[in-house]
Order: C-alpha cells, then structure tokens, then sequence
C-alpha cells in the first residue's frame, strides 16, 4: 500500500509541472532502492531458509524482470528531459505503462505475499523440525552421556576386577613356587635320609669293629689281670723268703763274734738291703696303681662306647622325627596341589565369565573375595602348622638335652659290667632302627678308631715291656735263692738290676693315664660341638 501511494503521488507532481521531472527521477530512483532493497530482503530469507534446513526454494524470476522494466523506463525518461513535448507525451505514456506495470506489481506482490506466507510457512515446519532434531540431538547427548558414564562405570568394575584377578594370578604363582619350593625340600631331604642311611650303614660297621676290638681289649686286660695276680703271689713268696734269710743272718750272728768287722760290713749291706727292699715295695704298690688306672681306662672306654650308642640311637629318634615331619610335608603338599587346581579352575571360570557377561561382575568379585578368603585360611593355616613343627622341633630339643642328662647320669652308673652288657645289647638294638648320622660323627668315630688302634700298639708294647720286666725279675729272684742257698756272705747287688724296668713302667702308665684323660675330654667336647651343630641346623632349617 505504501509503495501504490508513491507512485500515485509521483504521477500527479508529472501532471502538474515539467520541472518537477527530477523529483520524479529521484522518486524513481528511491523506488528502485527500495525495491533493491526488498529484493535483498528476500534473498536473506532465502539464504535463511537454505541455511536452516535447506526445505525452502524462493523463485528469483519475477523480481528480475521487475528490475529490467525499471531499467526501461528510466531510459525514455532522461530522454525526455531535452525537450519538455515529447517528455509529456513520453511521461503520459510511462505513466500509463506506469500504472499497468503497478497493477501487475500489485498482483506478482499478492503472489510474492502468497510464496511468502508460504515460505514462512515452510520456515515455521523447518523451525519445529530444527526444534525436535535439537531435541533429539540433546536426548541423543544425554544418551551418550549416560552410555558413557556406564562405560566408564564398566570398565572401573572390569579393572577392578582385572586388578583382583592379577592378585589372584601372584597369590597362585606365590603358591606355586612354595609349592616348588616344598617339592626341593622335600628332595633335599630324601638325599639326606640317603646319604644318612649310608653314613648309619657305615657307621654301624665301623661299631661293629669298635665292639670287637673292645671285645679284644677285654680279653686282654683279662689275661693282664691274671698275670699280675700270679705275679703278685710269686712277689709274696720271695719277700717271705727274704724273711727267712733274715732270721737265718740273725742266728748266724752268735757264731761270728770273731769277725765282727766283717760282721759290721754285713750289717751295713742288710741294711742297704732293706733300704732296696722297701724301694722294691714301693714299685710293687706303683705297679698296682698302674694296674688300677688300667682299670679305670677301661672303665672310661667302654663309657665312651655307651655314649657313642647313645648317640647314635639318639639320632635314630631324630630320623624318626625327620620322617614324621617328612609325611607331615608330603601331606600338605597335596593339599596345596589340590588347592592349587581348584583356584586354577576358578579363576578360569571368572576369566570366561568377565569376557562373556559384564553385568554379573559383582557376583564374581564377591566369588573371588570368598576364594581369597579361603586362600589367607590356607596361608594361616600354613603358618599355625610351620609353628607346631617349630615348637615340636623344641621339644625334641628338650627331650635331646633330657637324654644327655640321662646320658651323663648314666656314665656315673657304668661301672657294672651286668648293666653296660644289657644297655650294650639295647645300644645295638636301636642302631639297627636308627636311620641317619651326621658326616662329622663318622669322622671322628674313625679317629676314635685310630686312637684305639694307637692304644692297642702302646698296650702290646707295654705287655712286652712287663714281660721282659718279670724276666729280668725272675732272673734277680733266681741269682738271689742261689745266693742265699750257698753263701751268706755274698754282697747281694744283683738285685738292683730288677727295678730299673718298674720306673720305666711307672713313666709309660702316666703317660698312658695322661693320654686316657686327653681322649676322653676330646671324645666328650666332640659329642657335645656335635649336638650344638645338629641343634643349630634344625633351628635354621625350621
């Protein structure tokens, strides 16, 4: 309507005067801008609508030929500005075509009016679809907000349980290698108990030849001691035949008052005579006290002996002990095996189960945390079942130091041949039931072994020496009965070629005594470094 009401405005000031032909230029000119202007308008909208949805198609054709036609006209019209006629007439004829041109602006703005209400029309649908598509894309985003919110709440849950199941995968590889580490043991032991087995099977030989070389040593302190008891009475009878010289001397003395010189001298050799004679006694009680230490070393050889059966029997219970404990081992040892293979066989079945199913995680956490459970009772009661070996290894400790003290209680009572026979019998019971002994007790076995061969060699040497001695005794004694028999006169110092051979036998049986104390404290300090060293290696070991 605004745009009719121009035009109508413009053609009555072209009616009216001739120089009003520029305002109506300028009037065109402002309707072209306008329409320009409309015309830009337009093309916005479209690119709007283009731009929105791309549902809108505005059609550009009637706008271009409106552009043209106002084109055509201003052409005549700045023509007819040369001469004011022909621009009157030239100016009723545009303002005729002016007016059709109106009336079919008129009717292409109803139908521009038309495509627009269209047109916003179509924008208004466009708008509505924009709207719901933003809401779906806002649904779509909360959507995949919340897909992945539960992925994140997913893959939380599959890495905890991940992270359970590596601990479960170290807590069975942890039993697995203790299980490996059981199965050496185990092996070391059994090398043990053989290597023991063949130590015991050759330290029971080695006893053997120690009892029969004991046995030996007995038979010959036996011949010894009835030697000395013969020799003991033959000495009795000379000293009662030297009494009997002397009272025959003493009768004698009423005849010779002539050769009271000679007499005095003869007094003088009786009495260096007893002098010898009193020398000769006191050779005799040393030799006795030889014969008697004699007796105590035998005494403390054969204590050696029951210690060394002790010992050995001693270690026969330790065996027995290590054998318990070895099938104590070997029974927990399947149990871990079993164990092992269940654990295995679950995580297997959680594995397939975390792949196939993420929804039942909880379930399964929860399964796990029971199978750790029952792992840490396991481990527990490992460790309770380490601790009562331990304290069952510290009462054989206790139940060692009581044998040694029944072992020292005993070497008091061992003097009595009837109770070390019997006990001797028991000892070589129980090594046939004994089943391990250390390496070091073999070797010092075997240097008691040589130490009583080196007693053997100095025993026969001192037989040999007491032999030649009762020679030379018996030789003296024989010089003396002839001399007594024939002439009393005769100066009697052929006798002292009988006692030299005693002090040498006085110096061979201390030494002998000295050398007897020597072993026994060596044998007794190597008994006792051997328990502490067994002591010592089973508190390691357990």
């Amino acid at each position: 309507m605004e745009k009719e009401t121009k035009m109508n405005s413009e053609v009555h000031v072209v009616k009216g005067a001739l120089e009003d032909v520029k305002t109506v230029d300028v009037s065109v000119k402002d309707v072209k801008g306008e329409m320009t202007k409309e015309d830009k308008a337009i093309t916005k909208e479209e690119e709007d609508t283009t731009s929105d949805g791309g549902f809108i198609k505005v059609e550009k054709e009637g706008i271009d030929t409106k552009d043209g036609e106002k084109a055509e006209k201003q052409v005549p019209i700045e023509r007819s500005s040369s001469t004011p006629q022909r621009e009157l007439y030239e100016l009723q004829e545009n303002v005729k075509a002016l007016e059709l041109e109106l009336s079919q602006e008129l009717e292409k703005n109803k139908a521009a009016g038309l495509r627009e209400s269209e047109a916003m029309e179509k924008l208004k649908s466009a708008e509505e679809r924009l709207e719901k598509q933003a809401r779906e894309t806002d649904e779509a985003n909360k959507r995949s907000k919340d897909i992945k919110d539960l992925h994140k709440h997913s893959d939380l849950s599959i890495q905890k349980a991940m992270k359970e199941l590596n601990i479960i995968d170290t807590e069975a590889k942890s039993l697995t290698e203790k299980s490996k580490h059981l199965e050496k043991r185990i092996r070391l032991y059994e090398d043990k108990l053989a290597e023991a087995s063949e130590d015991l099977y050759q330290s029971s030989l080695e006893n053997e030849l120690l009892s029969d070389t004991n046995n030996q040593l007995k038979i010959k302190i036996q011949e010894l001691e009835g030697f000395l008891v013969a020799e003991k009475e033959r000495f009795n009878q000379r000293d009662i035949e030297a009494k009997d010289l002397a009272t025959k001397l003493q009768s004698h003395e009423n005849l010779i008052e002539e050769h009271i010189k000679k007499v005095l001298e003869v007094s003088e050799v009786a009495d260096t005579r007893k002098i010898e004679l009193e020398k000769a006694l006191q050779k005799l009680k040393t030799f006795e006290d030889t014969i008697k230490e004699l007796e105590k070393e035998n005494g403390s050889l054969a204590e050696v002996n029951l210690k060394l059966n002790q010992e050995l029997a001693d270690h026969g219970s330790e065996t027995s002990g290590f054998q318990a404990m070895f099938a104590a081992l070997e029974a927990e040892k399947n149990q871990t095996a079993k164990e092992l293979q269940a654990s295995k066989g679950a995580i297997e079945k959680l594995t397939n189960k975390l792949t196939s199913e993420t929804e039942r995680l909880r379930s399964q956490v929860k399964s796990l945390a029971e199978e750790n459970s029952q792992v840490n009772e396991i481990h527990h009661s490992t460790k309770n079942e380490l601790i009562n070996i331990q304290e069952h290894l510290g009462v054989e400790k206790s139940k060692l130091d009581a044998m040694a003290s029944e072992i020292k209680k005993l070497t008091s009572v061992a003097s009595e041949k009837s109770v070390l026979e019997s006990k001797f019998d028991e000892v070589e019971k129980q090594l046939k039931n004994a089943e391990a002994q250390l390496k070091e007790e073999v070797e010092k076995v075997a240097e008691l072994t040589s130490k009583l061969h080196e007693h053997e060699a100095k025993a026969s040497e001192q037989v040999s020496v007491d032999e030649e001695a009762m020679k030379l005794h018996k030789s003296n004694l024989q010089e003396t009965e002839t001399i007594g028999k024939g002439e009393v006169e005769v100066k009697p110092r052929d006798i002292d070629f009988s006692f030299p051979t005693p002090k040498q036998r006085n110096v061979t049986t201390t030494q002998k005594a000295e050398t007897s104390h020597f072993m026994t404290l060596k044998i007794v300090l190597g008994v006792a470094l051997v328990s502490v060293i067994i002591g010592v290696i089973l508190g390691k070991k357990y």
